[in-house]
């Protein structure tokens, strides 16, 4: 058995720090999320410290053989071609999580030129678990997709790859009708979507509207679903 970790790993600036609210994502947040991220785990609880996460669900970068984009993902939004609509069905779980619908805003598009680059517009998103109400993820259960590690949200393009512009996440309310302020403004509830996990965190409380586990938000956001891994890297243990 391993040592086990000194006690500042448990105590602050890493964990007690739920007075930070209304205040962005301070120096202790940050810290906190990049710890956790070191050790490959998702920041579903940001004032919790890292034995209090899902092990379950992962953050670790896709830098790995198995895991590293194989395909081009364009800088310039002129190089996407058309967007292409193509059958979406996202299940929306309100409230109690038990009765579940057909979520009729959400959409899907691909790319003309890369198919393998999707656009999800106004999807539903839904709480990592039922007792947390500032992170939240896609996919079809709040249960079903965090065990199995399948949310759709992740490996979503990062906020300011390319030009800056073309994959901007966008948040909006659970009507899909009004966007929240962009990333990490304080009136928007200092939302950051985590692109590793799938797992957007709001670090402060939203004061122009209301993002809860009744009221769970919805995003837009571009993601990678082509090939991965490095083929061209040759396997010198096998000749």
């Amino acid at each position: 058995m391993g040592t086990p970790l000194p006690n500042n790993f448990f105590q602050y600036p890493l964990v007690n720090t739920t007075g930070c609210n209304s205040d962005g994502v301070d120096p202790t947040e940050i810290l906190n999320f990049l710890f956790k991220k070191s050790l490959g785990i998702p920041n579903t609880r940001p004032h919790g410290d890292f034995t209090s996460e899902l092990y379950t669900w992962n953050s670790i970068l896709n830098v790995d053989n198995k895991t590293l984009y194989s395909q081009k993902i364009p800088y310039d939004a002129s190089d996407i071609g058309r967007l292409i609509q193509v059958p979406f069905s996202n299940i929306g779980y309100p409230n109690d999580f038990l009765t579940s619908f057909i979520d009729s805003l959400s959409s899907k598009y691909i790319s003309s030129n890369y198919p393998y680059i999707a656009l999800y517009s106004n999807v539903l998103m839904v709480p990592t678990d039922n007792g947390n109400s500032n992170t939240f993820f896609c996919g079809n259960t709040n249960n079903q997709s965090f065990i199995n590690n399948t949310s759709f949200s992740k490996n979503a393009i990062p906020y300011y790859y390319g030009d800056g512009l073309i994959y901007n996440h966008i948040v909006y309310l659970c009507n899909g009708i009004f966007p929240l302020s962009p990333l990490n403004a304080q009136d928007g509830g200092s939302w950051i979507l985590d692109t590793d996990s799938g797992v957007i965190t709001f670090y402060d409380t939203v004061t122009n509207g209301i993002i809860d586990n009744s009221n769970p938000p919805r995003i837009t956001f571009w993601r990678y679903e082509g090939l991965t891994g490095n083929s061209g890297i040759v396997n010198v243990g096998s000749y």
